[in-house]
């Protein structure tokens, strides 16, 4: 504290006193006690009382100025004055604080508890003279005592020397005696009032947040209600989340509070919520530098350093924390601290009494969103048992989840592979629409290898349900690449949203996983796992009794226009025939076939003419191939076949039978005849051949020359 220099010092009464008549003053000081006693007594507002004290002090003691100091912390401060008004000094005396320990006279009152005169200040040793106060000759002052106990001093001054007398020391004690009867007074009443008014807030408070019912009409208000309640600078609330170990903003005050309610922690992180919470008590932080219950990077957050923090806990619920700020933490007394307490415990009570309402409510509705996903499930047994065919029961099962916003999709195994082939969804017309868009390919195309997310080899392996909170990110992760590029539309198109959740079920016959039901929609919830499971098994049953897991499998394989192998089905045949041929050292060969300017077939006549010579072409090829052959639309108008048992020679004459019977006999079309030709490749496995691919590159070049040498003709390649 700053060293300030008295107006007034002396502990000595010089000798030269005047002399005094006691009993001629008896009368008078007793019948001005009497006045000042009823006028001090007459109000108890502590502002009132200090202004009467010195009104009516020029009744006991006459001065030049006086003033009332009260003690704080070990200092004094002057809270009333006379007279310095006249001299020009108020202002600067007003503004002073007095360090008691070191004014001696100020030390003396305290110890003695007695007052203390000074003829002549100036002549006594210890009287520390200011500029200010060079005017004074003589200066009395007494202590003002409440409950034994110094709180504050009395004094008066004179421009004239040995003005004051031991008749008016006398006078000053007793005055001072009943000034600190009335402060003490004053106080008290004060402290009532204004605890008074605090308890009103506090039930005031207490009854809105009571009769709230929803989390964000406590919040409107309790902020600002908080700061008039505990007088602090800025008041924080934060929420806790006990399941993801994390805090955030729940309201705030100040010019930052919207950084402090967008705030977020990562688990793990040591947050000041978090150290409350765990001991569930309130807690002062003096300093907010130097405490340990933070990690650094929150400070931030708050614009003072002396921090009063509260728990809201209720029902042994964890919810968040009252978090007052001031500028310094002596601010947080008892009384502060008790209201802000009894506060706490009491917003803790009715957000707990809402979040169980709220729990309620999310309860009933998921009863209510099961209930109604069984009944569509009754639906869909009562189809299956009636015994239409697969299409309708699948186009039931759609329908049904549609008619409570849950999309869904059938993802069935492909034979004994690894592979997910798209089979059914309700959202079918948008997503072929979008595969069109992009690509040659069909929806039946569209392969996914159960591999390409280790969710889905668990769910298959495990045979149990999961739930996704985030279906967009296992989308991005399992969509193929030639699609990659469209994902947003891809996301439109299966009606994805924000708050869209996912459902993937296992379609299991006789303990063997054959597919994965997808079920998502934004009412889709957690409860649904159970339901959405049984619904699996209604599925798998229907595809069992309607043998569609058979027709899938052929469809997945099968190129829809001309109803050979696709690129996909040949593949897995080749692979397979080749291994073997390899294995027993059997001859194995390979045609590829290709229509000539097939490109102006369509610009010509129309791509649905060009659908009609496809089919025709693959029709006339199995006529001049064995049952052990295999034939699949490779490409857009390539064939490729695949000779079991035979060498490149037999392969090339098989290769001529169908050329010629392209070439010689004109297409019946819907626009007539259309006279076609086709260029053909052949080749053979060989000790230089070490897969399909590799075989399928030779027989493109053999393709190549037949072009490159007129088409309408059979080029073979036995060697690289």
């Amino acid at each position: 504290m700053k060293k300030t220099e008295p107006i007034m010092i002396n502990v000595n009464e010089r000798k030269k006193t005047p002399p005094l008549n006691l009993e001629e003053n008896q009368q008078v000081l007793i019948a001005a006690m009497a006045d000042v006693s009823m006028a001090l007594n007459s109000s108890l507002h502590l502002d009132e009382v200090l202004d009467r004290i010195l009104d009516n002090l020029a009744k006991v003691v006459a001065y030049k100025t006086a003033n009332i100091m009260l003690i704080k912390d070990g200092s004094a401060k002057i809270v009333r004055s006379m007279g310095y008004e006249v001299l020009g000094t108020k202002e600067l005396m007003m503004s002073k604080t007095f360090d008691i320990d070191e004014l001696s006279n100020f030390s003396q009152m305290i110890s003695t508890k007695q007052p203390i005169l000074s003829y002549y200040p100036h002549l006594e040793q210890d009287w520390h003279l200011l500029a200010e106060s060079e005017w004074i000759k003589s200066h009395i002052a007494s202590p003002i005592i409440s409950e034994n106990e110094v709180i504050g001093f009395l004094n008066c001054d004179s421009d004239v020397a040995g003005f004051f007398n031991k008749v008016q020391t006398y006078a000053m004690k007793i005055f001072a005696s009943q000034a600190g009867l009335a402060i003490r007074n004053a106080r008290l009443f004060d402290a009532s009032t204004r605890l008074g008014k605090k308890l009103r807030s506090i039930n005031d408070l207490t009854h809105q947040v009571l009769e709230a019912t929803t989390l964000n009409q406590i919040f409107e208000l309790l902020p600002e209600k908080l700061i008039d309640l505990l007088e602090g600078s800025n008041v924080y609330i934060s929420k806790w989340d006990d399941f993801s170990q994390t805090v955030t903003g729940w309201a705030a005050t100040g010019e930052f509070k919207d950084d402090y309610v967008i705030g977020k922690s990562d688990p793990g992180d040591r947050t000041l919520t978090k150290e409350i919470l765990e001991t569930q008590h309130s807690t002062i932080i003096e300093n907010l530098d130097l405490t340990q219950l933070m990690e650094k990077k929150f400070h931030g957050l708050y614009r003072e350093k002396s921090l009063f923090c509260l728990p809201l806990i209720a029902e042994g619920m964890k919810f968040g924390a009252i978090i007052v700020g001031y500028a310094s933490s002596d601010q947080v007394n008892e009384e502060v601290r008790s209201l802000g307490e009894y506060a706490a415990m009491q917003i803790s009570t009715a957000i707990c009494k809402i979040h169980m309402l709220e729990q309620e409510r999310i309860q009933s509705s998921q009863l209510t969103h099961a209930n109604s996903l069984i009944e569509s499930l009754s639906h869909v047994s009562t189809a299956i048992k009636s015994g239409v065919d697969t299409n309708n029961v699948m186009h039931t099962i759609g329908m049904e989840l549609e008619l409570i916003k849950i999309h869904s999709m059938v993802a069935l195994r492909v034979g004994e592979s690894d592979n997910l082939a798209l089979t059914y969804s309700s959202v079918q017309t948008k997503l072929v629409t979008f595969v069109k868009n992009l690509s040659k390919h069909k929806i039946s195309d569209v392969i996914t290898p159960i591999d390409s997310l280790p969710l889905f080899r668990e769910i298959i392996e495990s045979q149990q349900a999961e739930y996704l909170e985030h279906p967009e990110e296992v989308l991005i992760q399992v969509t193929p690449p030639i699609f990659k590029s469209a994902i947003t539309k891809l996301v439109e198109a299966l009606m994805i949203t924000p708050g869209t959740k996912c459902i993937l079920v296992p379609l299991v016959i006789e303990k063997k996983s054959i597919g994965i039901l997808s079920l998502w929609g934004e009412n889709l919830q957690k409860i649904d796992i159970q339901a959405a499971s049984i619904f699996g098994g209604q599925v798998a049953n229907a595809i069992e009794n309607a043998d569609l897991l058979q027709e899938v499998q052929r469809l997945a394989i099968t190129d829809e226009l001309t109803n050979v192998l696709n690129r996909r089905g040949f593949d897995e045949v080749a692979n397979r025939e080749f291994g073997a041929a390899k294995r027993y050292s059997r001859p194995l060969s390979l045609i590829m076939v290709d229509i000539d300017r097939f490109k102006a077939i369509n610009d010509v006549y129309g791509h649905p003419i060009g659908d009609e010579i496809l089919v025709e072409i693959a029709a006339r090829a199995c006529t001049k191939i064995r049952e052990t052959d295999y034939i699949s639309r490779y490409g857009g108008e390539e064939f490729l076949i695949l000779l079991t048992e035979q060498k490149p020679e037999n392969a090339k004459t098989v290769a001529e039978r169908i050329r010629k019977s392209v070439a010689e006999q004109p297409f019946n079309t819907s626009v007539g005849k259309i006279t076609v030709t086709i260029s053909v490749g052949v080749t053979g496995a060989n000790s230089q051949i070490s897969s399909i691919s590799m075989m399928i590159k030779t027989v493109d070049k053999a393709l190549y020359k037949s072009k490159e040498n007129g088409r309408n003709r059979v080029t073979m390649i036995d060697k690289i």
